[in-house]
């Protein structure tokens, strides 16, 4: 029935209103449809494999138990500008599709059971103001072509399975104000971390290290090395 409804523009059922069941593939087939958002029920199953709704600015899914994975298809919502997909089950990878969401501002893909790398082409996502990649698997280091989006305001890569160093160049995202890296397996200098980090007025959580001036890092969860 959801199909005839195409000058549908937008679909909220959220916020504990009980439903069930899978989500329904017409949803995603409202050529009219821009914003939809069912987070906090109780959908299973997965996501539609064939997304096609090139008009949607607004695809909320969060708290929800919908398992498997992200589709490929996720990268043809040309002008998607809010993902929020938290929910709870999500495996296995990242898709690298996503980089053709190039109009992205806002990308909560937290507390799920993602793995692999970060990809560093969600770099191509110029417009991002907000990632949120915590309360994952993911591995790896914290990709240096992350730091060329020079819109990000929030960061937040922590409660993950990340390694090595955390690179410099963080330091000349002027615009990012929430960093959090805790609860990973970084290593990280001290002289890095004054220079790229908290000269520009950003924190590491949860450990506080203190540097000759006035500077407090935090940088919790991390092995710091001299």
């Amino acid at each position: 029935m959801l199909p005839s409804y195409q000058r549908l523009q937008r679909l909220d059922i959220k916020r504990k209103s009980y439903l069930d069941g899978t989500i329904p593939a017409g949803f995603f087939k409202l050529l009219a449809l821009d914003r939809l958002e069912h987070d906090n029920n109780y959908f299973t199953g997965q996501l539609p494999t064939d997304i096609n709704a090139n008009n949607f600015t607004k695809l909320v899914l969060s708290n929800n138990w919908i398992t498997r994975t992200i589709p490929p298809s996720i990268g043809s919502l040309n002008n998607l500008r809010t993902l929020s997909v938290d929910m709870k089950s999500l495996s296995p990878e990242i898709p690298e599709e996503m980089a053709n969401l190039k109009k992205l501002i806002t990308i909560d893909l937290s507390g799920n059971n993602l793995t692999g790398d970060i990809p560093s082409s969600m770099a191509l996502c110029s417009e991002l103001t907000l990632v949120d990649l915590s309360r994952n698997q993911l591995v790896g280091e914290v990709p240096k072509e992350i730091t060329k989006l020079k819109n990000l305001n929030a960061l937040n890569l922590s409660r993950k399975q990340l390694n090595g160093a955390i690179p410099g160049e963080i330091g000349g995202m002027n615009g990012l104000t929430v960093l959090d890296l805790s609860y990973n397996d970084l290593s990280i200098r001290k002289v890095t971390l004054i220079e790229a980090i908290c000269l520009v007025g950003k924190k590491l959580k949860e450990a506080k290290i203190k540097d000759t001036g006035d500077h407090d890092i935090e940088a919790g969860g991390n092995e710091i090395d001299d």
